[in-house]
Protein backbone atom coordinates (compact mmCIF):
# COMPACT_ATOMS: atom_id res chain seq x y z
CA UNK A 1 0.00 0.00 0.00
CA UNK A 2 1.49 3.69 -1.00
CA UNK A 3 -1.37 6.15 0.23
CA UNK A 4 -0.81 10.04 -0.40
CA UNK A 5 -0.77 11.66 3.47
CA UNK A 6 -1.52 15.02 4.03
CA UNK A 7 -0.27 16.40 7.51
CA UNK A 8 -1.17 19.45 9.08
CA UNK A 9 1.13 20.57 11.63
CA UNK A 10 -0.08 24.13 13.10
CA UNK A 11 2.16 24.26 15.94
CA UNK A 12 5.57 25.78 17.07
CA UNK A 13 9.08 25.11 16.21
CA UNK A 14 9.03 22.47 19.56
CA UNK A 15 5.88 20.96 18.45
CA UNK A 16 7.32 20.27 15.01
CA UNK A 17 10.42 18.76 16.11
CA UNK A 18 8.13 16.36 18.48
CA UNK A 19 6.03 15.54 15.26
CA UNK A 20 9.08 14.17 13.75
CA UNK A 21 8.81 10.64 14.73
CA UNK A 22 5.67 10.25 12.95
CA UNK A 23 6.97 10.48 9.89
CA UNK A 24 9.83 8.37 9.97
CA UNK A 25 7.15 5.38 11.58
CA UNK A 26 4.80 6.10 8.99
CA UNK A 27 7.87 5.22 6.20
CA UNK A 28 8.13 2.43 8.11
CA UNK A 29 4.45 1.51 8.23
CA UNK A 30 4.02 2.82 4.39
CA UNK A 31 7.47 2.54 2.87
CA UNK A 32 6.27 3.75 -0.50
CA UNK A 33 3.71 6.67 0.86
CA UNK A 34 4.28 10.15 0.17
CA UNK A 35 3.85 12.56 2.94
CA UNK A 36 2.90 15.92 2.36
CA UNK A 37 3.29 18.59 5.85
CA UNK A 38 1.26 21.78 5.78
CA UNK A 39 2.97 23.92 8.53
CA UNK A 40 4.05 27.91 8.89
CA UNK A 41 7.26 28.52 6.92
CA UNK A 42 9.06 29.30 10.31
CA UNK A 43 8.24 25.60 11.35
CA UNK A 44 9.43 24.62 7.77
CA UNK A 45 12.99 24.60 8.71
CA UNK A 46 12.54 21.93 10.78
CA UNK A 47 11.88 19.66 7.92
CA UNK A 48 14.28 21.50 5.40
CA UNK A 49 16.47 18.14 5.29
CA UNK A 50 13.88 15.73 6.74
CA UNK A 51 14.29 12.33 4.17
CA UNK A 52 10.81 11.17 5.03
CA UNK A 53 8.44 14.35 4.28
CA UNK A 54 8.30 14.43 0.75
CA UNK A 55 6.79 17.67 0.23
CA UNK A 56 6.14 20.74 2.55
CA UNK A 57 2.79 23.41 1.94
CA UNK A 58 3.46 26.59 3.68
CA UNK A 59 1.01 28.93 5.26
CA UNK A 60 1.99 32.58 5.04
CA UNK A 61 -0.26 33.59 8.02
CA UNK A 62 -2.09 36.28 5.93
CA UNK A 63 -5.06 36.40 4.04
CA UNK A 64 -3.15 35.57 0.61
CA UNK A 65 -1.12 33.19 2.13
CA UNK A 66 -3.97 30.99 3.68
CA UNK A 67 -5.69 31.51 -0.09
CA UNK A 68 -2.25 30.53 -1.58
CA UNK A 69 -2.72 26.79 0.29
CA UNK A 70 -6.66 26.38 0.01
CA UNK A 71 -5.73 26.82 -3.94
CA UNK A 72 -3.46 23.71 -4.04
CA UNK A 73 -5.41 21.49 -1.67
CA UNK A 74 -8.28 22.60 -4.57
CA UNK A 75 -5.87 20.57 -6.63
CA UNK A 76 -5.07 17.44 -4.73
CA UNK A 77 -6.40 14.44 -3.76
CA UNK A 78 -5.16 12.69 -0.58
CA UNK A 79 -5.77 8.97 1.09
CA UNK A 80 -5.06 10.13 4.56
CA UNK A 81 -5.54 13.85 6.32
CA UNK A 82 -3.99 13.45 9.88
CA UNK A 83 -4.41 16.70 12.03
CA UNK A 84 -1.98 16.58 14.71
CA UNK A 85 -3.08 19.28 16.95
CA UNK A 86 -4.42 17.92 20.15
CA UNK A 87 -6.22 21.68 21.14
CA UNK A 88 -9.54 23.23 20.03
CA UNK A 89 -8.97 24.64 17.02
CA UNK A 90 -10.63 26.81 14.53
CA UNK A 91 -7.86 26.65 12.13
CA UNK A 92 -8.07 22.86 12.04
CA UNK A 93 -11.58 23.14 11.01
CA UNK A 94 -11.11 25.35 8.46
CA UNK A 95 -8.21 23.10 6.84
CA UNK A 96 -10.73 19.91 7.43
CA UNK A 97 -13.14 21.80 5.06
CA UNK A 98 -10.60 22.48 2.49
CA UNK A 99 -8.63 19.04 2.58
CA UNK A 100 -10.35 16.29 -0.20
CA UNK A 101 -9.16 12.84 1.52
CA UNK A 102 -10.65 9.88 1.71
CA UNK A 103 -10.20 9.19 5.86
CA UNK A 104 -9.50 11.99 8.08
CA UNK A 105 -7.57 11.45 11.79
CA UNK A 106 -7.87 14.06 14.20
CA UNK A 107 -8.78 14.81 18.00
CA UNK A 108 -12.37 15.54 17.80
CA UNK A 109 -14.28 18.12 20.21
CA UNK A 110 -17.27 20.42 20.24
CA UNK A 111 -16.44 22.28 16.78
CA UNK A 112 -14.80 19.78 14.78
CA UNK A 113 -15.27 15.99 14.09
CA UNK A 114 -13.16 13.58 12.47
CA UNK A 115 -13.68 10.10 10.41
CA UNK A 116 -11.27 8.53 13.09
CA UNK A 117 -10.86 10.51 16.78
CA UNK A 118 -7.23 10.41 18.15
CA UNK A 119 -8.53 10.67 21.36
CA UNK A 120 -9.62 6.71 21.06
CA UNK A 121 -5.63 5.81 20.06
CA UNK A 122 -3.80 8.43 22.21
CA UNK A 123 -1.82 6.43 24.59
CA UNK A 124 0.26 8.83 26.88
CA UNK A 125 0.47 12.55 27.41
CA UNK A 126 3.81 13.51 26.01
CA UNK A 127 3.34 15.34 22.61
CA UNK A 128 5.39 12.57 20.74
CA UNK A 129 2.65 10.02 21.83
CA UNK A 130 -0.12 12.48 21.27
CA UNK A 131 1.25 13.27 17.44
CA UNK A 132 2.20 9.85 16.86
CA UNK A 133 -1.62 8.53 17.88
CA UNK A 134 -2.86 8.00 14.21
CA UNK A 135 0.12 4.89 14.65
CA UNK A 136 -2.37 2.89 16.29
CA UNK A 137 -4.82 3.10 13.98
CA UNK A 138 -2.68 1.97 11.18
CA UNK A 139 -0.94 -0.42 12.65
CA UNK A 140 -2.36 -1.40 16.08
CA UNK A 141 0.64 -4.30 17.23
CA UNK A 142 3.45 -1.79 15.83
CA UNK A 143 5.73 -0.20 18.06
CA UNK A 144 7.06 3.46 17.43
CA UNK A 145 10.41 4.94 17.95
CA UNK A 146 9.28 8.16 19.87
CA UNK A 147 12.55 9.43 19.78
CA UNK A 148 12.67 13.14 17.71
CA UNK A 149 15.05 12.89 14.40
CA UNK A 150 16.51 15.60 13.02
CA UNK A 151 18.65 15.34 9.86
CA UNK A 152 20.22 19.09 9.39
CA UNK A 153 23.79 18.71 7.65
CA UNK A 154 26.31 17.09 9.97
CA UNK A 155 29.97 18.98 10.04
CA UNK A 156 33.28 18.24 12.21
CA UNK A 157 32.19 20.44 15.93
CA UNK A 158 34.41 23.30 16.17
CA UNK A 159 33.37 23.69 19.76
CA UNK A 160 35.89 23.44 22.76
CA UNK A 161 35.41 20.99 25.07
CA UNK A 162 33.95 19.99 27.45
CA UNK A 163 31.04 22.36 27.25
CA UNK A 164 27.28 23.43 28.27
CA UNK A 165 25.00 24.72 25.78
CA UNK A 166 22.92 27.68 27.92
CA UNK A 167 20.09 28.47 26.21
CA UNK A 168 18.69 32.10 27.81
CA UNK A 169 16.41 33.16 24.85
CA UNK A 170 12.69 32.28 26.89
CA UNK A 171 10.50 33.62 24.02
CA UNK A 172 7.26 34.42 26.59
CA UNK A 173 7.74 36.35 29.48
CA UNK A 174 6.83 33.69 32.06
CA UNK A 175 9.84 31.65 31.08
CA UNK A 176 12.52 34.25 31.76
CA UNK A 177 14.85 33.44 34.45
CA UNK A 178 16.71 36.73 34.89
CA UNK A 179 19.79 37.95 34.31
CA UNK A 180 20.57 37.83 38.21
CA UNK A 181 20.01 34.38 38.05
CA UNK A 182 22.13 33.61 35.01
CA UNK A 183 24.93 36.05 36.30
CA UNK A 184 24.98 33.50 39.00
CA UNK A 185 24.93 30.16 37.47
CA UNK A 186 27.37 31.32 34.93
CA UNK A 187 29.95 32.84 37.92
CA UNK A 188 29.44 29.20 40.01
CA UNK A 189 30.23 27.14 36.73
CA UNK A 190 33.20 28.58 35.96
CA UNK A 191 34.68 28.99 39.25
CA UNK A 192 33.97 25.08 40.11
CA UNK A 193 34.09 23.16 36.42
CA UNK A 194 36.48 23.39 33.63
CA UNK A 195 34.21 24.23 31.28
CA UNK A 196 33.31 26.37 28.19
CA UNK A 197 29.82 27.88 28.18
CA UNK A 198 28.13 28.53 24.94
CA UNK A 199 25.35 30.53 25.39
CA UNK A 200 22.11 31.52 23.07
CA UNK A 201 20.64 34.84 23.60
CA UNK A 202 19.15 36.99 21.70
CA UNK A 203 19.20 40.33 23.60
CA UNK A 204 22.78 42.42 22.76
CA UNK A 205 22.36 44.39 26.02
CA UNK A 206 22.37 41.25 28.60
CA UNK A 207 25.19 39.67 26.37
CA UNK A 208 27.31 43.09 26.58
CA UNK A 209 26.63 42.97 30.30
CA UNK A 210 27.28 39.57 30.79
CA UNK A 211 30.77 40.05 28.94
CA UNK A 212 31.85 42.94 30.73
CA UNK A 213 30.66 41.38 34.47
CA UNK A 214 32.03 37.76 33.85
CA UNK A 215 35.22 38.56 31.01
CA UNK A 216 35.87 35.20 30.81
CA UNK A 217 37.25 33.34 27.54
CA UNK A 218 35.12 30.71 28.64
CA UNK A 219 32.19 32.23 27.58
CA UNK A 220 30.91 32.13 24.19
CA UNK A 221 27.76 34.24 22.72
CA UNK A 222 25.91 33.45 19.49
CA UNK A 223 22.69 34.10 17.97
CA UNK A 224 21.98 31.43 15.88
CA UNK A 225 19.65 30.37 13.22
CA UNK A 226 17.43 26.81 14.09
CA UNK A 227 20.15 24.91 12.07
CA UNK A 228 23.20 26.52 14.02
CA UNK A 229 21.33 25.93 17.88
CA UNK A 230 20.97 21.86 16.45
CA UNK A 231 24.78 22.44 15.89
CA UNK A 232 25.65 23.79 19.56
CA UNK A 233 23.06 21.40 21.03
CA UNK A 234 23.96 18.48 19.40
CA UNK A 235 27.85 18.89 20.64
CA UNK A 236 27.51 19.66 23.63
CA UNK A 237 27.55 17.71 27.34
CA UNK A 238 25.09 19.05 28.83
CA UNK A 239 22.16 21.77 27.60
CA UNK A 240 20.42 24.06 29.57
CA UNK A 241 17.07 25.89 28.80
CA UNK A 242 13.63 26.97 30.28
CA UNK A 243 10.85 25.34 28.21
CA UNK A 244 11.75 25.97 24.45
CA UNK A 245 12.80 24.65 21.10
CA UNK A 246 16.59 24.15 22.93
CA UNK A 247 14.83 21.04 25.34
CA UNK A 248 13.03 19.06 21.86
CA UNK A 249 16.31 19.65 19.91
CA UNK A 250 18.31 18.31 22.71
CA UNK A 251 15.67 15.30 22.92
CA UNK A 252 16.86 14.91 19.51
CA UNK A 253 19.93 14.36 19.55
CA UNK A 254 20.26 12.45 22.85
CA UNK A 255 21.79 15.50 24.85
CA UNK A 256 22.26 15.52 28.49
CA UNK A 257 19.49 18.62 29.54
CA UNK A 258 18.12 20.26 32.44
CA UNK A 259 14.99 22.05 32.04
CA UNK A 260 13.27 24.74 33.72
CA UNK A 261 9.43 24.73 34.10
CA UNK A 262 6.29 26.69 34.94
CA UNK A 263 4.35 25.14 37.76
CA UNK A 264 1.82 24.04 35.19
CA UNK A 265 1.20 20.40 35.07
CA UNK A 266 -0.09 19.33 31.94
CA UNK A 267 2.70 21.32 30.09
CA UNK A 268 5.77 19.92 31.38
CA UNK A 269 3.80 16.46 31.40
CA UNK A 270 3.46 17.37 27.34
CA UNK A 271 6.71 18.92 26.76
CA UNK A 272 9.07 17.82 29.22
CA UNK A 273 12.55 16.53 27.40
CA UNK A 274 13.40 13.08 26.33
CA UNK A 275 17.00 12.73 26.79
CA UNK A 276 18.54 9.89 28.71
CA UNK A 277 20.09 11.74 31.27
CA UNK A 278 17.90 14.90 31.88
CA UNK A 279 16.09 16.66 34.98
CA UNK A 280 13.10 18.73 35.17
CA UNK A 281 13.19 21.65 37.35
CA UNK A 282 9.49 22.76 37.96
CA UNK A 283 9.01 26.49 39.66
CA UNK A 284 6.31 27.04 42.15
CA UNK A 285 4.59 29.63 40.55
CA UNK A 286 2.35 28.69 37.12
CA UNK A 287 3.26 32.10 35.68
CA UNK A 288 6.80 32.52 36.28
CA UNK A 289 10.44 30.11 36.95
CA UNK A 290 12.29 33.24 39.05
CA UNK A 291 11.53 31.65 42.05
CA UNK A 292 13.79 28.07 40.94
CA UNK A 293 16.98 29.24 43.25
CA UNK A 294 20.45 28.63 41.29
CA UNK A 295 21.87 26.16 43.66
CA UNK A 296 18.49 23.97 42.58
CA UNK A 297 20.45 24.28 39.58
CA UNK A 298 24.15 23.27 40.29
CA UNK A 299 23.01 20.19 41.73
CA UNK A 300 21.13 18.93 38.93
CA UNK A 301 24.33 20.03 36.77
CA UNK A 302 26.42 18.00 39.57
CA UNK A 303 24.47 15.01 39.11
CA UNK A 304 24.28 15.13 35.13
CA UNK A 305 28.16 16.09 34.29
Amino acid sequence: MSPDILIFQSGKLGDMVLTTPLFFNLKIIFPDSKITVICSRYSSEILRYNKNVDNILIIDKSLSGYMKVFKKLRQLKFDYFIDVNPDRSKTSKIFLGRVRAETSLGYSNDIINFDVNLSNYKNGFHYTELSTASLRFFAPDFTPNLTPKLYFPTSGSTMLKPNVHLNMSAGKKERNWGLGNYEKLLTHILGEYNLNIYINCLELKIVKELKLKLNSKRLHFHKASIEELAYYIKSSDLAISPDTLAIHIASAYNTPVIGLYNNVEWNYKRFSPLSEKQEVIVSKNKDSIMDISVDTVLESIQRLI
